[in-house]
């Protein structure tokens, strides 16, 4: 397969010739989103360097440049993007038409997930809150745009069941991500959802820069908090119509 790199200011991007339109398309649409990032986490556009990106069609080759760009780490198997070494890497199925198209918002999301590693993890020595940077990075990719809204409401439907009691913290673990009772990125949705529509977004970044266990504390029944949230939504909706 040929490759060939597309560059600017903001990206530097090694994929496949076949994908030039998908990549000359997600470029236009991270580039903006990235200037957004800039405005919640206070940084300026090029504060942030620019990002190596590849992208492949094929499994085996994802893999293998991830183990080798992070001496030896491996993907999870239902990984299609990632951010190992403080670059970008992106699987993308060429024959599924879901696959083309939700992985359009996949550069922004990682791209998300770098804002949180240079100017909150590294910059002030924390530990990674995973669930933290996956709800900013699940809402702010801005693929929930596109997702209608009896679908996210059977989302919280299908969250309803298993909110009494669950901390979010434990999705640290990647091995807890997908179990027949959930999906994490149905609560990370959810969880970013609720942070942006509350303004709680630029409160909780201060807030892991001075008082992790706090965010800890947060995570305990954030969950619980956005799934009720919503549900009260749904019920003043349903009162409105009747």
């Amino acid at each position: 397969m040929e490759y060939e790199i597309i560059e600017n200011n903001d990206y530097k991007i090694n994929y496949p010739t076949s994908l030039k339109d998908f990549v000359t398309s997600i470029i236009e649409y991270s580039i903006d989103k990235k200037q957004y990032f800039c405005s919640i986490f206070n940084v300026k556009m090029y504060d942030l360097p620019q990002i190596n990106v590849s992208i492949f069609t094929n499994f085996n080759e994802f893999e293998n440049y991830i183990k080798e760009v992070s001496h030896g780490a491996t993907p999870p198997k239902w990984a299609t993007g990632c951010f190992y070494n403080n670059e970008i890497q992106i699987l993308v199925n060429l024959n599924s038409a879901y696959s083309m198209s939700s992985k359009f918002y996949t550069l922004a999301h990682e791209t998300l997930h770098l804002f949180f590693n240079n100017f909150i993890y590294k910059k002030y020595n924390i530990n990674r809150f995973r669930w933290l940077d996956e709800s900013y990075a699940c809402f702010l990719d801005g693929h929930i745009a596109d997702m209608p809204t009896e679908k996210f409401n059977n989302i919280i439907t299908k969250l309803n069941n298993i909110t009494d009691n669950f901390n979010i913290n434990q999705l640290n673990n990647m091995n807890k991500s997908q179990t027949n009772n959930y999906n994490s990125y149905d609560i990370f949705l959810v969880v970013g959802k609720y942070i942006f529509d509350n303004c709680l977004e630029k409160k909780y970044l201060d807030m892991i820069k001075t008082d992790c266990n706090m965010i800890s504390q947060i995570g305990e029944h954030i969950l619980k908090d956005a799934v009720d949230y919503y549900k009260n939504e749904q019920t003043n909706f349903m009162e409105t119509k009747m």
